[in-house]
């Protein structure tokens, strides 16, 4: 079985993703100014899919709980805009399951 020996490093993906995330959401605000209130919408529709697919490839290469956080984020239909929540729906039953082997293994670890 493959365990990640360092956690934090899973850690340190989860919060650099966090923070590609809100400098991506920052940038459209701040040249919203120069631009206009409708390249800002069409701007943030663009960045709700984009943050949705790099949120949601993280948290499958990442496994475990930030899948279910995932799961959560994806049907806060009072929060978040839905663009972003329909490209998480994904991981409410389509995550690729791991094999039993790594599974057993973890079991008799414990």
């Amino acid at each position: 079985m493959t365990r990640n020996k360092e956690p934090r490093f899973r850690f340190i993906k989860a919060y650099g993703t966090t923070l590609r995330i809100l400098l991506s959401f920052a940038w459209v605000h701040l040249f919203s100014f120069l631009f206009g209130k409708k390249w800002k919408a069409r701007k943030m529709k663009h960045a709700y899919l984009k943050n949705a697919r790099r949120l949601k490839n993280t948290i499958l290469k990442l496994r475990g709980l930030y899948i279910k956080v995932g799961q959560l984020i994806s049907i806060m239909s009072n929060f978040l805009p839905e663009e972003f929540r329909n490209e998480l729906e994904g991981l409410q039953d389509r995550i690729p399951p791991r094999p039993y082997e790594q599974i057993a293994a973890r079991i008799r670890m414990n």
